[in-house]
């Protein structure tokens, strides 16, 4: 027997369960922190759930949602039941309590291994969002090979807007090495006002492209 999916949510943010039923109430979190969501529903046996806070989403059942947008938002909750074979059922719940997105109090910093795509891009990653910008790469110092080039172009990766691309003007290889630091000035900053922080050179890594091996002829045989 499949019942009706009652849905039944619990929200956490800094480690501490929130009311999120008090639409008067309001939930600040820092641009670039996270909101934890978990399904505690157990009526209805569903297999599919989607998260939305303001422009952050996720189709996971219990999982961080990550606000990097400054300002006020409203969250919502999707659950249903969509296996093959079983009665399907759907259920919507509009989250009342309020999300506010402040400025961050943390410094905007490098957040990872800055690293090669296949297309041969370069991604450099933050922990915040950019703010649109041009001509900024004079501010970067890259080696390619040991060589400082200017060769190269840099922008907001248009999927994530925590991530610059940099891309060369000239094909590079699996066997260069590429090192990229970042010195702190220009006009960068982030969605919420903040001047990202200097780094020193960090060696890029490349992408891996699957080896073909060869060998001599023997004969014919090979």
């Amino acid at each position: 027997v499949y019942d009706t999916i009652v849905p039944v949510i619990k929200i956490k943010h800094n480690g501490m369960v929130v009311d999120h039923t008090n639409a008067k109430d309001t939930v600040f979190v820092e641009a670039g922190d996270f909101v934890e969501v978990f399904d505690e529903s157990t009526v209805g046996r569903a297999d599919y759930w989607e998260w939305t806070i303001g422009s952050a989403k996720s189709f996971k059942q219990n999982d961080f949602l990550v606000l990097k947008k400054l300002g006020a938002f409203k969250g919502t909750f999707g659950i249903s039941r969509r296996g093959k074979n079983v009665p399907g059922d759907y259920e919507f719940y509009r989250i009342p309590i309020n999300f506010k997105v402040v400025p961050s109090s943390k410094p905007f910093v490098l957040a990872g291994d800055i690293i090669e795509l296949e297309d041969q891009t370069i991604q450099v990653p933050f922990n915040g969002e950019f703010a649109p910008f041009v001509n900024q790469e004079e501010f970067f110092t890259v080696t390619l090979n040991g060589v400082e080039t200017t060769n190269f172009n840099l922008t907001i990766n248009p999927d994530d807007a925590t991530i610059l691309d940099l891309k060369f003007k000239e094909t590079i290889y699996r066997s260069d090495t590429i090192t990229v630091s970042y010195g702190g000035a220009g006009t960068l900053e982030s969605t919420d006002t903040r001047s990202p922080v200097a780094f020193p050179a960090e060696t890029v890594s490349m992408f891996q492209h699957e080896a073909v091996v060869f060998d001599f002829e023997d004969g014919g045989a090979n």
